[in-house]
């Protein structure tokens, strides 16, 4: 017989997000936030770039082909508790190396790969977001135009035409990574809600602000209700 619980019972700590954005605007760095607040951190980086965490007490594993990337789950697999944050920093590049081990003669990629291709992407991320610990996923964005309207629409940069509709799905919360002014300078944002259908963004908690500081330990503690003192 299945049991029937009330879904406050089924709550979980784990935090599982999307943030995609262009290059430089604070993707890798919310690494740093996160175990700047405590957090166990890894990153899988398959961008080379961990300069903007070399700071913090993050780990790093750097994948560099497919078979990396296999190594690094399997690391993840067998050192459940040890981590609490997983980074995959980024989508984008992991499936580029898909796509290097799958092209044929010239470049070319069959029908058949790209198929294969697509679905171990949202296969990675499908067990990486199964697993019991908080997982971030980052992705370079791309602008499509919408086929109905014309539109330019701002999506995570992955190959296949459902897939960054697709992933976006698995998360409960998507944010588009900027820039914006402040009195000092400038300062790493996400976006959690925008206005329009140019970018793709969610946040099933509702307790998050349209826009708010890329800062993984404000985001998390805002998530699950938690002052700034409370220890997981």
């Amino acid at each position: 017989m299945v049991e029937v619980r009330a879904v406050s019972d089924t709550a979980c700590r784990y935090l599982n997000m999307l943030v995609y954005g262009p290059a430089g605007t604070g993707k890798t760095y919310l690494a740093k936030t996160a175990a700047d607040a405590g957090h166990k951190v890894l990153v899988i980086d398959a961008e080379s770039g961990v300069m903007s965490v070399r700071d913090s007490k993050c780990s790093v594993v750097s994948v560099t082909n497919t078979s990396d990337v296999k190594e690094a789950v399997k690391h993840v697999s067998e050192t459940l508790g040890t981590y609490d944050v997983i980074f995959l920093d980024s989508l984008t590049e992991v499936q580029q190396q898909y796509v290097t081990k799958y092209k044929g003669k010239g470049d070319k990629i069959t029908m058949e790969a790209w198929g294969f291709i697509i679905s171990r992407t949202f296969a990675l991320v499908r067990y990486l977001r199964d697993l019991p610990v908080s997982i971030v996923v980052t992705c370079l964005p791309q602008d499509l135009q919408d086929e109905g309207t014309g539109a330019v629409l701002t999506r995570p940069a992955l190959n296949g035409k459902k897939l960054p509709h697709q992933v976006a799905g698995m998360f409960d919360l998507v944010a588009y990574s900027s820039k914006r002014g402040v009195k000092d300078g400038l300062e790493y944002v996400l976006q959690f809600a925008a206005p329009g259908e140019r970018y793709l963004t969610k946040d099933r908690s509702g307790r998050l602000p349209a826009v708010c500081p890329s800062d993984y330990g404000q985001i998390y503690r805002t998530v699950f209700n938690e002052t700034r003192n409370e220890k997981r």
